[in-house]
């Protein structure tokens, strides 16, 4: 199974938190070739697409984790309400809902606990965010 439900997750996330900053009047920084609201679309890219036309601007560490996985492992607070958290209380902040970035918060929250769930395949995930 390839990383494509993965990234739709983050899309999903994406996606919410665009509608969020265009409602607030937040510009989103281009932090690479990539417009911010063209991201989502390549996100969902087949697996092999992706990989060819994000190649160049995606080199990334086979091995590295991010800081909330870091976090997660070694037991501390993760920074989940501070991005995902925040997302959620902007779109409410202005008449809108964050359903995919509320859940993947409660989530984390969850996998923080002990005996939290912390692994999770693609499909599954997905499945789980796009929960009510």
């Amino acid at each position: 199974m390839g990383a494509r439900p993965y990234r739709t997750c983050l899309a999903l996330c994406q996606e919410e938190a665009l509608a969020a900053f265009a409602a607030a009047g937040v510009r989103p920084a281009r932090l690479g070739p990539v417009p911010a609201r063209l991201t989502p679309r390549l996100l969902r890219l087949p697996d092999a697409l992706f990989r060819r036309i994000a190649a160049a601007s995606l080199q990334v560490d086979a091995h590295a984790r991010s800081s909330m996985w870091d976090d997660l492992e070694h037991g501390r607070a993760t920074e989940i309400g501070d991005l995902q958290g925040e997302v959620v209380a902007m779109a409410e902040r202005h008449g809108l809902t964050a359903p995919v970035n509320a859940r993947l918060t409660a989530l984390v929250h969850k996998a923080g606990r002990p005996g939290g769930r912390r692994s999770w395949s693609g499909p599954e995930l997905l499945h789980a965010v796009r929960q009510p």
